[in-house]
């Protein structure tokens, strides 16, 4: 199953990456460091997936796209990397498709500090 992942320094750019279907809990919380909530990002037809350590650096690029998205059910932010999968559905995971990857690959070149720009741009 694809899925991306946004990682909260914002000199790394939004990698995609091949989960396992038998093994997406563990592959999600092994990405984003330890155990995990989720919340819908619906506008974009993605779950996101986030730690819920504390001290995690901020993930300006997965806020913003909560903000974007008037994802509900959210923190004031979100911190540390994060993991996007396809829409929610019950029982069962979705893997983000070809649409999504063309559509992270080009807010990442317009958000990241790699496109030049900086935080607070």
């Amino acid at each position: 199953m694809q899925a991306a992942l946004i990682p909260a320094d914002p000199d790394e750019m939004i990698t995609f990456h091949e989960i396992a279907d038998d093994s997406i809990p563990e592959e999600i919380s092994a990405l984003v460091g330890g155990a995990t909530e989720s919340i819908s990002v619906g506008s974009y037809a993605m779950t996101m997936h986030f730690g819920r350590s504390a001290g995690n650096a901020v993930n300006h690029r997965a806020t913003l796209l909560c903000n974007w998205a008037g994802a509900r059910d959210r923190p004031d932010h979100i911190s540390g990397d994060v993991v996007l999968l396809g829409p929610s559905v019950p029982g069962r995971h979705t893997p983000i498709v070809d649409a999504h990857k063309w559509w992270l690959i080009r807010f990442d070149n317009e958000q990241t500090v790699a496109a030049g720009l900086t935080v607070g741009d």
